[in-house]
Protein backbone atom coordinates (compact mmCIF):
# COMPACT_ATOMS: atom_id res chain seq x y z
CA UNK A 1 0.00 0.00 0.00
CA UNK A 2 1.71 3.08 -1.31
CA UNK A 3 -0.43 5.48 0.74
CA UNK A 4 0.63 3.86 4.00
CA UNK A 5 4.27 4.23 2.99
CA UNK A 6 3.67 7.90 2.15
CA UNK A 7 1.97 8.42 5.51
CA UNK A 8 4.94 6.86 7.30
CA UNK A 9 7.48 8.93 5.35
CA UNK A 10 5.53 12.12 6.05
CA UNK A 11 5.42 11.48 9.79
CA UNK A 12 9.11 10.62 9.97
CA UNK A 13 9.88 13.80 8.01
CA UNK A 14 7.82 15.93 10.44
CA UNK A 15 9.50 14.28 13.40
CA UNK A 16 13.04 14.73 12.09
CA UNK A 17 12.37 18.24 10.81
CA UNK A 18 11.19 19.56 14.17
CA UNK A 19 13.17 17.22 16.41
CA UNK A 20 12.22 14.51 18.83
CA UNK A 21 12.34 16.75 21.89
CA UNK A 22 10.05 19.49 20.51
CA UNK A 23 6.60 19.78 22.03
CA UNK A 24 3.64 20.90 19.96
CA UNK A 25 2.57 23.77 22.18
CA UNK A 26 -0.57 21.92 23.20
CA UNK A 27 -1.34 19.52 26.02
CA UNK A 28 1.42 17.14 25.00
CA UNK A 29 3.98 18.43 27.50
CA UNK A 30 1.39 18.03 30.27
CA UNK A 31 0.69 14.46 29.18
CA UNK A 32 4.42 13.66 29.12
CA UNK A 33 4.91 15.11 32.61
CA UNK A 34 1.79 13.30 33.86
CA UNK A 35 3.06 10.03 32.35
CA UNK A 36 6.44 10.42 34.06
CA UNK A 37 4.70 11.23 37.36
CA UNK A 38 2.50 8.16 36.92
CA UNK A 39 5.59 6.00 36.30
CA UNK A 40 7.26 7.31 39.46
CA UNK A 41 4.30 7.48 41.86
CA UNK A 42 1.25 5.79 40.34
CA UNK A 43 -0.65 9.09 40.63
CA UNK A 44 -2.69 10.30 37.66
CA UNK A 45 -2.49 14.08 37.80
CA UNK A 46 -2.08 17.11 35.65
CA UNK A 47 -1.50 19.38 38.65
CA UNK A 48 1.60 17.86 40.19
CA UNK A 49 1.17 15.56 43.19
CA UNK A 50 -2.59 16.05 43.53
CA UNK A 51 -4.69 13.39 41.77
CA UNK A 52 -6.87 14.93 39.10
CA UNK A 53 -8.95 14.02 36.09
CA UNK A 54 -7.28 13.67 32.72
CA UNK A 55 -8.97 13.97 29.33
CA UNK A 56 -7.72 10.53 28.38
CA UNK A 57 -5.92 8.53 31.11
CA UNK A 58 -4.95 5.87 28.54
CA UNK A 59 -2.39 8.33 27.17
CA UNK A 60 -0.90 8.82 30.63
CA UNK A 61 -0.74 5.05 31.21
CA UNK A 62 1.05 4.39 27.93
CA UNK A 63 3.52 7.26 28.41
CA UNK A 64 4.05 6.13 32.01
CA UNK A 65 4.83 2.55 30.99
CA UNK A 66 7.29 3.76 28.37
CA UNK A 67 8.89 6.07 30.95
CA UNK A 68 9.19 3.20 33.41
CA UNK A 69 11.12 1.18 30.79
CA UNK A 70 13.12 3.90 28.99
CA UNK A 71 13.52 6.66 31.60
CA UNK A 72 12.89 10.33 30.84
CA UNK A 73 15.40 11.30 28.15
CA UNK A 74 15.56 11.37 24.38
CA UNK A 75 15.18 7.60 24.04
CA UNK A 76 11.94 7.80 26.01
CA UNK A 77 10.59 10.59 23.78
CA UNK A 78 11.72 8.78 20.65
CA UNK A 79 9.96 5.56 21.66
CA UNK A 80 6.78 7.48 22.58
CA UNK A 81 6.72 9.32 19.28
CA UNK A 82 7.49 6.14 17.33
CA UNK A 83 4.53 4.49 19.05
CA UNK A 84 2.31 7.45 18.13
CA UNK A 85 3.43 7.12 14.50
CA UNK A 86 2.66 3.39 14.65
CA UNK A 87 -0.81 4.15 16.01
CA UNK A 88 -1.36 6.60 13.13
CA UNK A 89 -0.33 3.92 10.65
CA UNK A 90 -2.72 1.47 12.28
CA UNK A 91 -5.53 4.04 12.08
CA UNK A 92 -4.97 4.47 8.35
CA UNK A 93 -4.75 0.70 7.84
CA UNK A 94 -7.94 0.00 9.80
CA UNK A 95 -9.74 2.75 7.90
CA UNK A 96 -8.59 1.25 4.59
CA UNK A 97 -9.62 -2.30 5.53
CA UNK A 98 -12.99 -1.20 6.89
CA UNK A 99 -13.90 0.77 3.79
CA UNK A 100 -12.58 -2.04 1.59
CA UNK A 101 -15.05 -4.45 3.18
CA UNK A 102 -17.96 -2.56 1.68
CA UNK A 103 -16.64 -0.49 -1.24
CA UNK A 104 -14.21 -0.80 -4.16
CA UNK A 105 -10.47 -0.38 -3.68
CA UNK A 106 -10.42 3.15 -5.09
CA UNK A 107 -12.87 4.21 -2.38
CA UNK A 108 -10.66 2.65 0.29
CA UNK A 109 -7.66 4.50 -1.15
CA UNK A 110 -9.59 7.77 -1.01
CA UNK A 111 -10.59 7.10 2.60
CA UNK A 112 -6.93 6.93 3.61
CA UNK A 113 -5.88 10.05 1.69
CA UNK A 114 -6.94 12.52 4.43
CA UNK A 115 -4.30 10.98 6.69
CA UNK A 116 -1.75 12.71 4.43
CA UNK A 117 -3.02 16.15 5.45
CA UNK A 118 -0.38 18.10 7.40
CA UNK A 119 -2.64 18.57 10.44
CA UNK A 120 -2.89 14.78 10.85
CA UNK A 121 0.87 14.39 10.46
CA UNK A 122 1.52 17.15 12.99
CA UNK A 123 -0.93 15.76 15.54
CA UNK A 124 0.63 12.30 15.21
CA UNK A 125 4.00 13.81 16.13
CA UNK A 126 2.85 15.23 19.45
CA UNK A 127 2.07 13.10 22.47
CA UNK A 128 -1.53 14.05 22.98
CA UNK A 129 -4.85 12.22 22.88
CA UNK A 130 -5.79 12.67 19.22
CA UNK A 131 -3.76 9.82 17.72
CA UNK A 132 -4.83 7.07 20.15
CA UNK A 133 -8.40 8.37 20.10
CA UNK A 134 -8.62 8.12 16.31
CA UNK A 135 -7.18 4.60 16.39
CA UNK A 136 -9.51 3.27 19.06
CA UNK A 137 -12.58 5.18 17.87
Amino acid sequence: MALLLLILIERIFFLLYEGIDVYGGSDDKGYVEAGILFAKTGIISIWGDLPSAMAMPFTVFIIGIISKVFGEGMLFLGVCKALWILMAMCSAFVTYKTVRLFLPKWCADLSVAPFLLPNFAWSDKILSTETPYILFF
